[in-house]
């Protein structure tokens, strides 16, 4: 056998060697099963979110069960999320109440458009309180022409805000005192997206593929067992 013969027959059992370990790992890995990490519907874990009279409150002051959603008001997910809760606690006046934390630029690109409207909702709550906040809160969920300087000043004249008024709360360094406040509690609290729902201090989890108007539904029928 020629030197080249004998190098093509070593480089043929090689390969073969090769090629059935490789084999033999393939039909390990085929054997192999995983089990996916799961999170609780609810976070058995509290975190302390604190409430107090700068923030706008849905509902009975006094409820037993207290609902907190972060809020982007430029992200689409919030508007959807922001309707389903009011809807509920219209549904039960009594047991619930909705506590509106500003989260801007949390649900997507950074936009000034979108701080710019979080700092005119505050000032609709500091101007007109609790009714009208709630109306600015709708009106400006509606329309992302809304959360434009023109678009604000529209709903503000709507809600009979004093223009004046207005105009000297949107450059108020405590209404940006308050934007930092609160965005720095959703840094502390480890807030990287938006929206974000806790029922009376437990985060949770809007990533499972569960109804969730039944979810809360049961958690405010007292009819829900976290497991």
């Amino acid at each position: 056998m020629t030197p080249l013969k004998k190098l093509c027959f070593l480089l043929i059992i090689v390969i073969a060697l090769f090629a059935f370990l490789l084999f033999k790992e393939f039909r390990k890995t085929l054997g192999i099963t995983t089990t996916p990490l799961t999170q609780p519907l609810i976070d058995q874990n509290a975190t302390a979110i604190p409430v107090d009279a700068t923030d706008p409150i849905y509902g009975n002051p006094g409820a037993a069960i207290t609902l907190v959603e972060f809020v982007d008001l430029g992200c689409a997910k919030c508007q959807k999320l922001h309707f389903l809760l009011t809807k509920l606690v219209d549904q039960n006046p009594t047991t619930a109440r909705l506590v509106w934390k500003d989260a801007p630029n949390y649900g997507g690109l950074i936009s000034k458009s979108t701080y710019d409207a979080h700092v005119a909702g505050a000032c609709a709550f500091k101007l007109g309180k609790n009714k009208k906040f709630w109306d600015f809160a709708r009106l400006a969920m509606q329309d992302k022409a809304n959360l434009r300087p023109e678009g604000l000043n529209k709903i503000a004249d709507g809600l009979k805000i004093n223009s004046d008024q207005w105009a000297n709360c949107l450059s108020s360094p405590e209404i940006k005192q308050k934007l930092e406040q609160t965005t720095a509690l959703g840094e502390q609290i480890g807030l990287t997206e938006t929206p974000v729902l806790f029922v009376d201090n437990q985060k949770v989890n809007l990533d499972t593929d569960i109804n969730l108007e039944d979810l809360l539904t049961k958690i405010l029928k007292n009819d829900y067992a976290a497991k």
